[in-house]
């Protein structure tokens, strides 16, 4: 920390604007319009899969509410899993595995507001100390949950699961041909709208970019 303040005890040049960035950064955010920012939350057209001992739940939420579907069993067939969904099986939808509480593990980190521009390297780095798992075995991501500039910190939550159970469980899911779009676990609620993706990019399902995403390029080419 003392090697970003001058001798006098102020922030360095390089702290000021990683500070001034991350508050800019925050500005932009707060003026995208409502309507834009609520269609970047997943809140509709969810197909959410509650894995279990036995087998997963399917919930979907249509309309900002919650329907029962009903259980697939662990050796269900397609014909199961398209009676379950019936009409949640067509049109566009995000499908998130959600793991038991057991499965994984969350913590609340301060850190340095200027952590913010390389936050996953960082917390990559602090793997071994955060998880009871090698970090080479675990999957993990994070959300900001806020920014203090008077002490100049940032409050980070960051969730991870081993990568064994994550695998697992998306192998299961595609063999149903649901593969999972996100994967969480449970935390307070297991109907909770999901906040983070423990899958690694280079499982994501490819999809053609839209408007959404463009207009996210274009606020990173004005930031």
């Amino acid at each position: 920390m003392n090697a970003t303040r001058s001798t006098a005890g102020k922030p360095g040049l390089a702290q000021m604007f990683g500070n001034f960035f991350a508050w800019w950064k925050s500005e932009l955010g707060a003026m995208v319009p409502a309507l834009l920012r609520e269609s970047s939350e997943l809140t509709d057209n969810l197909l959410l899969i509650l894995a279990g001992d036995e087998g997963a739940g399917l919930r979907w939420r249509r309309h900002g509410k919650w329907l029962n579907l009903g259980q697939l069993e662990l050796d269900s067939g397609p014909g199961s899993r398209d009676r379950l969904l019936g009409d949640a099986g067509s049109g566009k939808r995000t499908t998130v595995l959600r793991l038991p509480a057991t499965s994984g593990l969350h913590r609340e980190l301060e850190l340095p507001l200027a952590a913010e521009r390389d936050l996953r390297q960082i917390l990559s780095y602090q793997l071994d100390s955060l998880s009871p798992y090698p970090a080479d075995q675990v999957y993990f991501d994070y959300r900001i949950l806020g920014r203090d500039f008077e002490t100049s910190s940032l409050q980070v939550e960051i969730c991870l699961a081993p990568r064994q159970a994550v695998d697992r469980w998306v192998e299961r899911c595609t063999q149903w041909g649901l593969g999972p779009d996100r994967v969480d676990f449970v935390r307070e609620d297991e109907m909770a709208l999901p906040a983070i993706n423990l899958l690694p990019s280079s499982m994501l399902p490819g999809r053609p970019p839209t408007l959404l995403s463009r207009f996210n390029l274009g606020l990173l080419v004005v930031n």
